[in-house]
């Protein structure tokens, strides 16, 4: 199989998983989560270009299905770039492979503080936005992603146990 029908196919996979887990009536402490480890797990499994399509598309999903707030729709290009920050960062560090066993948890750390410094900063100086409202989008997303990379990780880790380095889970390469 080529490699752009993996990527492609394994991508779709990745991106459903994401969408019905936003579509599914969860607050929005654990979607968000969710989500993040969708993002992270991409990164793991496929690649950064596959984590940033679906950093791209799930702060417009999250709006579209009323995950995200109303108010918060022109935060939307600020939440996708610290998506891509964080994908950038998570990439570059996770790909060295350091052996020593705190080594992913200071990559996610890095890569979920660079996401919420890139939204924070953003949403206080760009938009005009009620203090409550930023305030939904500032901490929770830190804590949201860090959460999301550890749960990536696990699972990741227990994957490898079973054999599965990447998403040939029906052996097509």
């Amino acid at each position: 199989m080529s490699y752009k029908i993996y990527f492609v196919t394994r991508t779709a996979l990745l991106l459903i998983i994401t969408i019905i887990l936003q579509m599914i009536a969860l607050p929005q402490f654990l979607i968000d989560p969710l989500v993040n480890m969708m993002i992270f797990l991409a990164i793991i499994l496929i690649g950064p270009y596959s984590a940033g399509m679906i950093g791209l598309l799930t702060p417009w999903i999250a709006f579209k299905n009323g995950t995200l707030p109303l108010p918060l729709e022109p935060a939307i290009p600020y939440i996708i770039s610290g998506n891509l920050v964080m994908i950038g960062i998570f990439e570059y560090f996770y790909r060295k492979k350091y052996s020593y066993k705190l080594y992913n948890i200071l990559i996610i750390l890095l890569s979920s503080l660079a996401k919420f410094l890139v939204i924070t900063l953003s949403v206080e100086y760009y938009l005009e936005l009620p203090e409550t409202v930023i305030k939904t989008i500032q901490l929770p997303q830190l804590v949201n992603t860090i959460i999301g990379g550890v749960l990536a990780i696990i699972i990741s880790k227990i994957l490898r146990k079973l054999g599965i380095k990447d998403l040939d889970l029906l052996n097509l390469k």
